[in-house]
């Protein structure tokens, strides 16, 4: 059974390939995504969120 999770991220480049293997793993089962605010300007993370 895949472990249920909720990813709060700021979605920079680093955390985009997070979000990507998360969603790629049979054993995690991915429930939500959050943004949160991080080292970037709003607009890119947010940009890049979509991206994933």
């Amino acid at each position: 059974m895949a472990l249920p999770i909720l990813l709060d991220c700021d979605p920079g480049h680093d955390d985009a390939i997070a979000i990507v293997l998360a969603l790629a793993s049979p054993e995690l089962d991915v429930k939500a995504i959050t943004s949160s605010a991080g080292n970037q300007t709003p607009e890119k993370p947010y940009a890049m969120f979509f991206v994933c």
